[in-house]
């Protein structure tokens, strides 16, 4: 006589909630599939854009990074997947963080949107193209409608699920086993995960745009260019694992990297305006004279526009620094 496996018991504190971890589940790994069909899609157009001639067409070298973001975002997703069908803390930890931030950032990039759309649409050269009155209005609600999908409604979506704290028990109780997500909390998590990316898109950008940094009204291109974003991406790393490990230096160095760079991003971007950057980093002329003749970026408004990206990481790091408090309470 074999022995049978107990089944899963509920109590009066949470509902078991394995079905619709399953169900995000497998939404996930379709997500990532149709994710990955972006890269051939990409492929496509870049041999399409060669074969046309065209004068705006990119290198291969600058599309290189889009792809193996496609490619990263495909199977974190579709691994992200498998584990919420398997009910793992992990997984569930991680989807939490990464819809927080997808949403964050897709919050941020809605309402940079709305300030600049309209901007964009009125200018001269778009009316020259028939982009006027009702057609506008069409142009603007499509644009909205589809990044709106895809930026806000869908992590939306995956935050509210993720965050319940039935969820919560039905991984913690299907999966007792403490994982690696558990050793900090979500937040110092995200911001570790944050740092992590920083440190490794880094070397990737100097690969593909070349070394181009921004020094507080100037750029610097080449070899010491090369030096300080090999040197920031050092630091975003020890502040990424610092962080994970609850270390108040990691904290520090994280604000300190990040208040910099953006520091020194908004001054430049005032003084001399972002197209010099693209013109380091080799991009086609006539894709710079096209961002050119939007006219957008010529305004004040721009340098402030650039500024504000930065300004909700800032104030998520300073956020976070109550964990690091309790942490060294602990020690």
């Amino acid at each position: 006589m074999t022995a049978s496996i107990p089944p899963f018991e509920t109590n009066a504190d949470f509902q078991d909630r394995r079905t619709g971890l399953i169900v995000f589940g497998v939404l996930l790994i379709l997500l990532g599939l149709l994710t990955s069909l972006l890269i051939p899609v990409m492929i496509f157009g870049y041999f399409m854009s060669k074969q046309l001639a065209t004068a705006s067409a990119i290198s291969f070298q600058m599309l290189l990074p889009s792809l193996l973001m496609y490619g990263a975002l495909s199977v974190a997703f579709i691994w992200l997947g498998a584990g919420s069908i398997a009910c793992r803390r992990w997984a569930r930890a991680l989807l939490l963080v990464l819809s927080s931030i997808w949403l964050a950032t897709g919050i941020e990039a809605m309402a940079i949107m709305a300030c600049v759309l309209p901007y964009i649409l009125d200018h001269p050269s778009q009316k020259s193209a028939a982009l006027t009155g009702p057609i506008q209005a069409v142009v603007t609600a499509i644009v909205f409608g589809i990044d709106g999908t895809i930026f806000v409604i869908i992590p939306l979506v995956l935050f509210l699920f993720y965050r319940s704290k039935h969820v919560k028990a039905t991984c913690e109780a299907r999966d007792p086993k403490v994982r690696w997500t558990d050793a900090c909390p979500l937040p110092v998590l995200a911001l570790s995960l944050l740092l992590a990316l920083g440190s490794v898109s880094l070397p990737f950008t100097m690969l593909s745009h070349g070394s181009v940094v921004p020094m507080f009204g100037f750029y610097v291109s080449g070899l010491p260019a090369s030096a300080v974003m090999i040197l920031m991406a050092i630091v975003y790393g020890f502040a990424a694992w610092s962080c994970y490990n609850l270390k108040i230096q990691g904290w520090w160095a994280g604000l300190i990297a990040l208040l910099g760079t953006s520091i020194s991003f908004g001054i430049t971007i005032a003084r001399i305006g972002i197209l010099p950057m693209y013109e380091l980093m080799k991009v086609p002329q006539a894709q710079i004279e096209q961002m050119r003749a939007m006219g957008f970026l010529d305004t004040p408004f721009f340098p402030l526009t650039m500024f504000a990206v930065f300004v909700p990481y800032v104030a998520f790091i300073i956020f976070t620094r109550r964990y690091f408090k309790k942490a060294e309470v602990l020690q």
